[in-house]
This record gives C-alpha cells, structure tokens and sequence, in this order.
C-alpha cells in the first residue's frame, strides 16, 4: 500500500471512517470561516480607522477665518440712499469704502445710477 493511505488508514469499520472524514471536514470548515472572520474584522478595523482619520482632519483647525458671503432682499425706504444702505450692510473687512460697496450693488441689481432707487423698490445686497 502506498505510504499516504497507510498514514490516513484507520482500522475498524466504515463508521469510524466516517466519523474521522467528518471531524477533519469540519476542523477545516472551522479553520476556512476563522480565517474569514478574521480577514472581515481587518477590513472592518481599516475603514473605522479609515473614517476616524478622514473626520479628525475635517475638525482640525487650519487658523483662517471663514467668511461666507450672503445675499438679503430689502425695500427702500423713504429717503433711503445706496450710500446709506452701504454703510448698514457694508463690511470694512471685505469693503474698505462705501463706495465699493455701492458699486457691488448696483451691478448686482441692474443700476446704472444710484438715484434709480425709489421708496417701496427691493433690492439685493450683499452682507457677510
């Protein structure tokens, strides 16, 4: 008999066969879904420590101000002026002059002079 059959042989009936085959079938079963297991767990761990990477850098704090530019609708009121607008709405920061504010302005609503603007008008102006 060949030295591979004579290792594997186990004396007795076809049951204890049986029994043996089925014990080694389901050590390598165990065996394949532990290391399954295993390999799903990695991937598991990588995408959380994925995730967690990706959100600590969104929160971190880079030191610039963040400024978001905003558009409002408002009536002109009796006696109202852009230059007055200006100076309510106008941000120093992002408009040093009323004048570049008024500008913005116009553009933005289609003036091609600041006295086109009547009481009960709306207009669209920006603030930050």
């Amino acid at each position: 008999m060949s030295e591979i059959y004579q290792k594997n042989h186990i004396a007795g009936s076809g049951w204890d066969r049986k029994i043996y085959d089925n014990k080694k079938r389901r050590k390598e079963q165990l065996r394949h879904r532990s290391l399954l297991l295993f390999l799903v767990l990695c991937f598991i761990c990588a995408g959380i420590w994925s995730a967690d990477s990706i959100i600590s850098r969104a929160g971190t704090d880079t030191g610039e101000d963040i400024s978001v530019k905003c558009y409002k609708n408002i009536m002109v009121q009796t006696g109202d002026t852009l230059t007055d607008i200006a100076e309510v709405y106008r941000d120093g920061e992002h408009y040093p002059s009323a004048e570049k504010y008024v500008k913005e302005v116009m553009l933005m609503n289609h003036l091609s002079e600041p006295q086109e603007i009547r009481p009960g008008d709306y207009l669209i102006i920006p603030y930050y």
